[in-house]
């Protein structure tokens, strides 16, 4: 049984989501990004990958809230599901 104190393992598994949500965002459509900039539209599958990696993010700020690169990469997907 994992101690859920215990700070090694909370970066731990703070990290696997991490990288689960960098997984999910780069499923995305890469040609997405050529629309946002010209029409502000997306696909509807890559929304879904990139809310995914949005909750993923949350999980990993949660498990180790002093890592900052959680916080950049979430303000990353937040800001693309916000440019609809």
């Amino acid at each position: 049984e994992l101690d859920t104190n215990d700070e090694s393992i909370k970066n731990r598994i703070a990290n696997v989501y991490y990288e689960n949500g960098v997984e999910k965002y780069d499923e995305k459509d890469y040609n997405v990004r050529i629309y946002i900039k010209l029409f502000r539209f997306f696909n509807f599958n890559s929304i879904i990958l990139i809310k995914e990696s949005t909750r993923y993010f949350d999980k990993a700020i949660e498990y180790s809230p002093r890592n900052c690169k959680y916080y950049i990469s979430r303000a990353r997907t937040r800001y693309l599901t916000e440019v609809n």
